[in-house]
C-alpha cells in the first residue's frame, strides 16, 4: 500500500505542476492575442485558443480583399450553384 500511496502522491504533484504550467501558458497567449488588437476579438463565443489558431492560420487580414475571401480560405464561405433557370445556394 505504501508504494501505491507514494505513486499517487507523485501523480497528484505532477498533475498540479502541469496544470500550473498550462495556466501560465494560457495567460501568455491571452496577453499576446490582446496586444494584437485584431478584429477577431470582437466575435462572441470564440475562445482565446480558437482565436489564436485562426490568427496563426490567417496571419494578417489585410492579405484578403474582402470578408468573403477570408471565409473562403478555410472553406467556410457558402457556395452558389446554378443550372439553367434554377438558382440554388447551399454551403
Amino acid at each position: 500500500m505504501s508504494a501505491k500511496s507514494l505513486e499517487l502522491k507523485h501523480t497528484i504533484k505532477l498533475i498540479r505542476k502541469i496544470t500550473f504550467e498550462t495556466d501560465e501558458i494560457e495567460q501568455e497567449i491571452k496577453a499576446i492575442v490582446d496586444s494584437l488588437q485584431s478584429p477577431i476579438l470582437s466575435i462572441p463565443g470564440i475562445s482565446y485558443c480558437m482565436r489564436t489558431m485562426i490568427l496563426a492560420k490567417i496571419s494578417d487580414f489585410n492579405h484578403f480583399d474582402s470578408p468573403d475571401k477570408i471565409l473562403a480560405y478555410p472553406g467556410l464561405s457558402p457556395s452558389t450553384y446554378q443550372s439553367g433557370q434554377l438558382e440554388s445556394s447551399h454551403s
